[in-house]
């Protein structure tokens, strides 16, 4: 059969993330053919996009990705002979080994048939946008749990890797989901507009209904931080310039393994930054409109820059400094220091 070299490539590159990053998963490094999709599986994720062949089978997912990226010609011959993967150009004639897995498609089955049953429900409007607002604070360390997640709840999305907290509103309600944090940009990618929950998936698509995602669900608890989040509001209100940014991405240097915080002093008319580690000192002063008491605190200076790409203006409290926006809270917890 003849492809379109281009529109093939998309393909492939889109479903990619399915593939296992583990060699000894040997199956699931393969792009699998069923005859109506190409799919990419690695235990935990499904992606599946329609594509229509005379053949099935599993090739393997590098060697066909660097191949096809390799030919020029706008068009491509592909066909299985003899369990072999054949692709010819017209200068190229290739055979690369065609596997068949059992296993591996009994379970591809089994999420398909589930996603044929699912009930497709329309996501908020603002989803990927609350999606991305949290995405920065999701734990990426796989010994904390659901912290790798963003929990949704009702018409709310939570994320946190114990040093922050995000909350954000969705513009309708969901039903209870984690999400975890590697999947979030696949998400975006995709321009998800619907989704649906069968026993063992979670399972997205946008409108043309070519690409799918299908996600192992996980059922977890999820940390009540709702007594964090009352207070959230309670403190001291500091509004910062623009300049202190900068000061911030520098400071960043001094940080190290054993300490990644500055010191902040707040005092009427100024804002002083301080750091101090092996790699040297810095200090920095600069004008900001405070009127109040004299305030000092540690933090970690990306959280904080990260707070203030949201807004200017941040509430200093008891072990936290907070923002609130119109679709944003967003809570950091200050750092002892000796």
């Amino acid at each position: 059969m003849i492809v379109n070299r281009k529109l093939f490539c998309e393909i492939l590159d889109a479903i990619k993330f399915g593939l296992s990053k583990s060699k000894s998963l040997e199956s699931m490094l393969y792009f699998q053919f069923t005859g109506k999709y190409l799919i990419a599986y690695n235990n935990q994720i499904l992606a599946k996009h329609k594509f229509e062949s005379d053949f099935t089978g599993f090739v393997h997912a590098n060697n066909l990705i660097r191949t096809m990226n390799k030919i020029t010609d706008k068009e491509v011959s592909i066909a299985v002979e003899n369990e072999n993967f054949i692709i010819k150009s017209s200068k190229v004639k290739l055979k690369l080994a065609l596997l068949n897995d059992e296993e591996i498609k009994e379970r591809t089955d089994i999420i398909i048939a589930e996603v044929k049953k699912c009930e497709w429900i329309k996501v908020p409007e603002n989803f990927l946008e609350c999606l991305k607002l949290c995405h920065f604070a999701i734990s990426k360390n796989e010994s904390q749990n659901t912290l790798q997640y963003a929990y949704i709840n009702k018409d709310q999305m939570f994320a946190s890797d114990n040093n922050r907290i995000a909350l954000t509103p969705l513009s309708k309600k969901m039903k209870t989901m984690l999400i975890k944090h590697d999947v979030i940009s696949v998400l975006s990618d995709l321009d998800v507009k619907q989704y649906g929950i069968t026993k063992s998936h979670l399972h997205f698509k946008n409108d043309d209904d070519k690409f799918t995602l299908s996600i192992r669900r996980v059922v977890g608890k999820y940390p009540d931080f709702s007594e964090i989040l009352e207070d959230a509001k309670k403190g001291t209100e500091i509004t910062l310039s623009s300049g202190i940014s900068d000061n911030l991405e520098i400071s960043e240097i001094f940080s190290t393994e054993f300490d990644s915080s500055v010191t902040i002093k707040i005092k009427k008319g100024a804002c002083f930054i301080s750091a101090n580690s092996d790699a040297g000192k810095m200090n920095t002063k600069t004008k900001i409109d405070y009127k109040g008491e004299d305030l000092e605190f540690h933090i970690n200076p990306t959280f904080l820059n990260e707070m203030l790409s949201y807004s200017s203006t941040i509430i200093h409290g008891e072990g936290k400094v907070s923002l609130q926006s119109k679709n944003l809270l967003l809570i950091t917890a200050l750092m002892e220091k000796d």
